[in-house]
């Protein structure tokens, strides 16, 4: 009881001193949230398959020739047969299917990371999605020609492509859809702990990440880009990536990966 308030007025006296120095209110209670749970919160985002997706739109987080840079995420499929539903996607958000990177969720069980530019398109696929139960997907980008995507941390369930597309004009980041002039490829199931470093991860990180269930934010802390935690607001826990809900959605907080 002592040691629990005890934490509980560091956190206090830790949200004043940042509150005082700018920090928003909104991501103070991020801050407290993660500190009392030690970051392993409970919670996800929920998506239809149809309408609902969150994206960022007024600016680049990352873009897609700045490389390398790693996309991991949690995600739940409803179903496994979904035909390339897009967990996450860095776009031209003003044309329709052009300049894109992202991973989706495929109809032959597999998991991606794919390119596309005007020139065409480039996979690397896993395989093995045989359940709808929680699983990891890491995407690690370090060049115009080097995609690789895990699974589940499982070192033998890589896929890989070298083929060289040279991605442009990228502005917008979404969760649960591919987001551009026309918006496509609607995920239906939960996502959680959406990250983005300005590294490529190792292998060594993907497994840690997957198999040992780390939070996030302590893998190459000093490299993160954005964390969204999405187990019950929107708000990038590390700057200031807010993301924006469209065609509603709600959060499970009884369900999460950990």
């Amino acid at each position: 009881m002592i040691k629990k308030l005890f934490l509980i007025l560091c956190i206090i006296a830790l949200c004043s001193t940042l509150s005082h120095s700018g920090v928003t209110q909104d991501k103070l209670k991020v801050i407290a949230r993660q500190s009392v749970a030690g970051g392993a919160l409970s919670g996800c985002r929920v998506f239809d398959g149809s309408t609902q997706y969150l994206k960022y739109d007024t600016g680049k987080i990352q873009d897609a020739g700045d490389y390398p840079f790693t996309v991991a995420l949690w995600f739940k499929p409803d179903v496994i047969d979904q035909q390339e539903k897009s967990l996450w996607a860095m776009t031209d958000k003003d044309q329709d299917n052009a300049h894109y990177i992202e991973s989706e969720v495929i109809n032959d069980e597999t998991i991606n990371v794919r390119a596309r530019a005007a020139a065409g398109s480039a996979y690397g696929y896993t395989s093995n999605l045989y359940t709808t139960g929680w699983h990891h997907a890491c995407a690690i980008i370090t060049g115009a020609a080097s995609r690789t995507i895990s699974l589940d941390g499982d070192t033998n369930n890589e896929g890989t492509n070298t083929t060289s597309v040279s991605v442009a004009n990228i502005d917008s980041f979404s969760v649960g859809a591919q987001f551009d002039s026309a918006p496509g490829g609607f995920f239906d199931g939960k996502i959680a702990f959406v990250t983005i470093w300005n590294i490529g991860l190792t292998e060594a990180n993907c497994v840690s990440l997957a198999v040992a269930e780390t939070v996030p934010t302590t893998i190459e802390s000093a490299n993160v880009e954005a964390y969204w935690p999405l187990t019950s607001d929107l708000l990038d826990a590390e700057n200031s990536y807010d993301l924006t809900a469209v065609g509603g959605g709600s959060f499970d907080s009884g369900d999460g990966p950990w």
